[in-house]
């Protein structure tokens, strides 16, 4: 598993606000992590409503964020 700053480095330019980067960068590592460290794809293909997918993989996605968050 990469790094959530090894994933998003080279999808980010310039910041030109830090908190909308900072935003921005936190939204793109969580949307990486559902759908690399999850089986979030799955479930809707199973016929489970996006809302609720997203929200069984939840806790899994803010474990590895965490992870992240402490390098």
């Amino acid at each position: 598993m990469r790094s959530g700053a090894a994933r998003l480095t080279a999808s980010c330019g310039p910041p030109r606000d830090k908190a909308l980067t900072k935003q921005a960068l936190e939204l793109a590592g969580v949307a990486s992590i559902r759908h690399q460290d999850t089986d979030y794809d799955a479930l809707p293909m199973a016929g489970v409503p996006r809302d609720k997918a997203r929200e069984g993989v939840r806790e899994k996605v803010g474990g590895v964020l965490n992870l992240w968050r402490r390098g």
